[in-house]
């Protein structure tokens, strides 16, 4: 089954204009929306989702973005949209998990993005040769600090998983 949404947004930003999206929408999932429940759980992770894409970008990445602008402003970054690319596709294929295992998940997921996009953003600075380590050493502390802050059941479960005592 392909299900298509279709919205378009009046004001002024990023957000405005015209969106879609097809979705496909597999056995399983159908099975989940066609109930109640199923459509009470998918909100709810869905939801907490959303959430957690807009900690991990307000409260991990720009800060880290910050450390590398001299003075200036932020560089932008993309992070919205690989989410995005990724946000249904993983909602539907975390179904058979828990929705601890799910949420640590995708927020693993959402973590990996904003690192890329982090060394983005140090590929692409105008920070001079003098200070550029010392940049990139400020930024990349960041945003493993402010990961820990806001996210430390991810932290904690990845240390689990590499061996080391949480």
């Amino acid at each position: 089954m392909l299900w298509v949404a279709s919205a378009l947004v009046r004001g002024q930003g990023k957000t405005e204009g015209l969106h879609e999206r097809a979705l496909v929408l597999t056995g399983p999932v159908r099975r989940k929306l066609g109930q109640p429940d199923g459509r009470a759980l998918l909100g709810k992770r869905a939801q907490a989702r959303v959430t957690a894409a807009r900690n991990m970008r307000s409260k991990v990445l720009y800060p880290a973005l910050k450390q590398l602008a001299l003075g200036g402003q932020v560089a932008p970054d993309d992070l919205d949209a690989r989410i995005d690319d990724i946000f249904f596709d993983h909602l539907f294929n975390t179904l058979p998990l828990t929705d601890e295992e799910a949420r640590l998940a995708f927020e693993k997921r959402v973590e990996e993005l904003a690192w890329r996009e982090l060394q983005r953003a140090i590929d692409r600075s105008g920070v001079p040769n003098a200070r550029r380590f010392r940049a990139i050493s400020a930024a990349e502390s960041m945003f493993r600090g402010c990961l820990v802050k806001n996210f430390p059941d991810l932290v904690t479960s990845a240390r689990t998983l590499e061996g080391v005592p949480a």
